[in-house]
C-alpha cells in the first residue's frame, strides 16, 4: 500500500511542475521572442536489467517562432526563419530572438536587459548619429555607407534548448555557428505562447492532481479497514 502514496506523491509533484511551467509561459506571453517551456513525463530505464523503471518530469524549450509584429520602429529587428541574435552581456555572448532593441547613447543597439547586439566581426554593432537602414541580409548602412552586419547564429540541429531570462542556450554547451538569415527592420517576434495550449496543460495537471487525491483516499480507506481488522482480532 505504500506504493499508492509514492505514486500519488509523484503525480502531485508532476502536476505542480506542469502548472509552474504553464504559469511562467502565461506570464511571458507578451515578452518579445520568449520561447515557451514544455513539460513531459520521461520513463527512466533500470540500468541493472534494462527494463523501464520510474518516471520523472522533464522539460524542453519550444523553439517554434512567434508571430511577426510590425512596429515601424527602426531599432526593432525580426529574424525570418531559424537563427538567433548574438548579444553580449559583459564577456559572455548570449543568443536571443528578442528583437526589440533600444539605441543607446553610445550608438549600440541594446536589449531591455542592456545586452549589446553583435556584428559578424565579433564586436558590438556601433552606429553613428543619424538614421540607419538594415538590409535583408543584416547589413546596416548609414548614408549609403555600410557600418556593419548583424550576426545571426544558430544551434546544431536537434540541440535541446534551454531558456534563461530571455536568452537561449543548448543543453550540454553546444556552440552556435553563423548562418545566412533574412531579417526585417521595423518588426519584432512575439512570444510563441498560446493561451489555449497553456489552459489545456493546466486542466490536465488539475486532473492528475485529482487522481492523486483519489489514490490517497483509497490508501486511507484501506488503512482504516486494516486497523479495524487488527483491532477485532
Amino acid at each position: 500500500m505504500v506504493g499508492l502514496l509514492e505514486t500519488a506523491s509523484v503525480m502531485l509533484t508532476h502536476a505542480q511542475r506542469r502548472v509552474e511551467a504553464a504559469s511562467q509561459n502565461v506570464a511571458n506571453m507578451t515578452t518579445p521572442g520568449y520561447k515557451r517551456q514544455v513539460s513531459f513525463s520521461e520513463t527512466l530505464t533500470d540500468l541493472r536489467d534494462g527494463y523501464p523503471g520510474s518516471q520523472r518530469l522533464s522539460s524542453y524549450v519550444d523553439g517554434a517562432p512567434g508571430k511577426q509584429v510590425n512596429s515601424g520602429n527602426p531599432s526593432d529587428i525580426y529574424i525570418s526563419g531559424p537563427g538567433y541574435f548574438a548579444v553580449a552581456d559583459g564577456e559572455r555572448v548570449l543568443l536571443t530572438r528578442q528583437g526589440q532593441f533600444v539605441r543607446a547613447a553610445d550608438g549600440r543597439l541594446r536589449t531591455a536587459a542592456g545586452q549589446a547586439l553583435q556584428a559578424v566581426d565579433g564586436g558590438d554593432l556601433v552606429l553613428k548619429p543619424g538614421a540607419f537602414e538594415i538590409a535583408a541580409d543584416g547589413t546596416v548602412t548609414q548614408g549609403a555607407v555600410p557600418v556593419g552586419r548583424i550576426a545571426i547564429v544558430d544551434l546544431p540541429t536537434g540541440a535541446r534548448l534551454v531558456e534563461n531570462g530571455g536568452t537561449i542556450s543548448a543543453e550540454g554547451g553546444a556552440e552556435a555557428t553563423p548562418v545566412a538569415a533574412q531579417v526585417r527592420q521595423g518588426a519584432y517576434e512575439s512570444s510563441n505562447v498560446s493561451t489555449g495550449e497553456e489552459m489545456v496543460t493546466m486542466m490536465e495537471a488539475l486532473r492528475r492532481a485529482e487522481s492523486a487525491q483519489r489514490l490517497v483516499n483509497v490508501y486511507d480507506e484501506l488503512m482504516g479497514r486494516a486497523l479495524s481488522a487488527f483491532g477485532q482480532s
